[in-house]
């Protein structure tokens, strides 16, 4: 089975979740979603002006890992930017600070931010539970899992919060290719994706850029989804029957494991 995403240590969570162009001298499009942990990233490097070390400190990632982050949130918002998209941020890996290992002393040369302000730690307010919400991306025909991740007709998007499907969305694929649908995806919010088939060099960019990727599904997008979520779905690291790739490889389809 593909090794899980480990979760972004955030401080706190946004004040405000959702920004967007005011003057409306355009047809609205598709949102560009941020994740929390992507937020986070952002405040601490451009608004507390940390470096990526301390940063990858104060997350409890590698710094690889947040040089990743930090690119792919910098795209998302150029792109809100210049093309006048409302953000959204929502979702992603991550859980908030216990505010109990002294790292914010560490690397501020003081208390918590927050409590210096005269604020209480997020982490310290008892209503505020640990989130985990992903977004599950099962490339699909209809309503049934496709067997070549690049070529699927649309995706069947599913939310879920502490184990469980809280959402579900259908939404073309528009990029058709293998090599435009990470950024298509992560637009979406996605972090895990399901497939019949993928070729090696769309699974290689996709894990490097944080994805995790499930492989060898079949039957019904949703209930390819709830199997994952159940540890029942593994990754069986299928290649794409439909095609030749660049590097001459073919892959094999095998059946999913219960």
């Amino acid at each position: 089975m593909s090794r899980p995403i480990k979760r972004r240590r955030v401080c706190g969570l946004p004040a405000c979740c959702r920004f967007g162009p005011l003057d409306g001298l355009r047809p609205p499009l598709a949102p560009v979603v941020l994740t929390v942990d992507e937020y986070e990233c952002i405040r601490l490097i451009d608004y507390n002006r940390l470096t990526q070390a301390d940063c990858a400190m104060q997350m409890a990632v590698a710094r690889t890992t947040v040089q990743g982050i930090y690119d792919g949130a910098r795209r998302k918002l150029a792109l809100a930017l210049v093309e006048g998209r409302m953000i959204q941020i929502e979702g992603g890996r991550y859980q908030l600070c216990e505010a109990t290992s002294g790292r914010c002393r560490r690397l501020y040369k003081s208390a918590c931010p927050r409590q210096a302000s005269g604020k209480r730690c997020q982490a310290e307010l008892s209503d505020i539970k640990e989130m985990d919400m992903d977004k599950i991306a099962v490339a699909a025909e209809k309503d049934q899992v496709s067997a070549h991740f690049g070529h699927c007709s649309q995706f069947h998007i599913f939310t879920v919060s502490d184990r469980q499907i809280t959402g579900a969305a259908v939404v073309p694929n528009r990029a058709q290719a293998c090599q435009s649908l990470p950024e298509y995806l992560a637009r979406q919010g996605v972090t895990v994706i399901i497939s019949g088939g993928m070729g090696a060099g769309a699974r290689q960019g996709l894990t490097a850029q944080g994805f995790t990727v499930i492989t060898g599904a079949s039957g019904p997008a949703r209930l390819a989804a709830e199997q994952y979520l159940n540890g029942h779905l593994q990754d069986l690291d299928a290649g794409c029957s439909q095609h030749e790739h660049a590097d001459g490889s073919a892959g094999q389809m095998r059946p999913a494991s219960d």
